[in-house]
């Protein structure tokens, strides 16, 4: 499989289908009330963590946690350098139980998207939190690493689209390479039990909302994307996708790096998001 096929596969797969109505406002969507009352995505009711943004792109973020993750929201404030050009952005995320939105303070607009994530944490009730948060983390191609300190945390380092360092659940560091670009979240600052407004989970007003498919369901409903790539693909390509279902990344790097001399001249960043997306689609 020739490294063209594959970056086209992992261009394909990372479109966004979107598009749908406009609203001057909106309200979050909640899952029912007895799976809230099972949510749990952290072992702490609340917590307020601060990060350093680093690398192209320069600034801070504010993680507010509420109710131990079923309501989440970030607030960002950054200035992004790309050849030779500065831009300036202010933006806020919320996410309760099913429903994400992203506020952009700037145009005073909103978009508003499914996590579909939110069922795996409305687990039964002493379920291990921890195991569900690594299971999503392995459905979408991360491979644990090992483990390095974070603000003196113990983390776990997971490697796949990007590198995280998790602790109890919660990304303390986060270090994405693509483009040419870096960019790297660090916290600095984990304030846990802390009093969390309700004011950082509202929309404000006038803010018109649009609602977009999530990337993530974008990518579990690219069937005509896997009937073209099947098409195309050799009984050699396919025996190898059969293999990989089982495969951890330092396994199929070896392979492929070996018997195809352009994957070979890949950067690891390059290999890493092949091999993360191509898990994903063995796993349809």
């Amino acid at each position: 499989m020739k490294k063209y096929m594959l970056l086209a596969f992992v261009a394909g797969l990372g479109l966004m289908a979107c598009g749908s109505t406009e609203k001057k406002n909106d309200s979050l969507a909640q899952i029912s009330e007895e799976a809230q009352e099972r949510y749990q995505k952290y072992p702490f009711r609340t917590a307020i963590v601060t990060y350093d943004l680093s690398g192209n792109t320069q600034g801070s973020k504010t993680l507010y946690i509420d109710d131990y993750g079923y309501r989440e929201a970030t607030i960002e404030e950054t200035t992004m350098a790309f050849m030779g050009v500065k831009e300036t952005e202010k933006k806020k995320s919320i996410s309760v139980g099913s429903t994400i939105i992203t506020i952009d303070s700037k145009k005073g607009s909103a978009t508003k998207t499914s996590n579909p994530f939110a069922k795996a944490y409305a687990n039964e009730v002493g379920a291990d939190y921890i195991a569900l948060g690594e299971s999503v983390l392995e459905s979408l191609g991360y491979e644990k690493v090992g483990q390095e300190k974070v603000l003196g945390k113990s983390c776990d380092v997971w490697k796949g689209m990007n590198t995280l360092w998790t602790w109890k659940g919660l990304t303390l560091k986060t270090e994405t390479k693509m483009v040419g670009m870096t960019l790297i979240e660090t916290a600095t600052k984990i304030d846990l039990d802390a009093s969390v407004s309700d004011s950082h989970f509202e929309i404000p007003d006038g803010v018109a909302v649009t609602e977009v498919s999530n990337p993530f369901e974008g990518m579990l409903q690219m069937g005509d994307l896997q009937e073209s790539m099947s098409a195309e693909m050799t009984d050699e390509d396919r025996e190898m996708m059969q293999k990989m279902k089982k495969m951890s990344f330092s396994e199929w790097k070896k392979l492929v790096t070996k018997n195809d001399p352009e994957m070979a001249e890949m950067s690891e960043e390059e290999l890493r998001q092949v091999y993360t997306m191509m898990k994903k689609f063995t796993q349809e």
